[in-house]
């Protein structure tokens, strides 16, 4: 719960950012956000799941951070060239 409470802080301010500044504030919240969640998420999904599919369903779950990782730098970068100098 702590950390859906960081992630919201971190886009309120991320989606409000008049200033490079404030938006590089909300990325840092945002990323306390993950830290509380990646540590907290993968041993509830232990903890929820059947023994024979409990290590499939953590490796799952990193599996698909690594691929959304993957695939949103890609997407940044695809988008860093929209707009040459804009941020927002």
């Amino acid at each position: 719960m702590l950390s859906s409470v960081v992630f919201t802080v971190g886009g309120i301010l991320m989606g409000a950012a008049p200033t490079k500044e404030t938006l590089l504030l909300g990325r840092i919240v945002a990323g306390l956000g993950v830290g509380l969640a990646s540590v907290v998420v993968p041993v509830y999904v232990a903890e929820a799941s059947p023994p024979h599919n409990r290590g499939r369903l953590v490796s799952l779950h990193q599996l698909l951070i690594n691929t959304g990782i993957i695939v949103s730098s890609l997407l940044a970068g695809g988008f860093s060239y929209v707009v040459p100098n804009g941020w927002r």
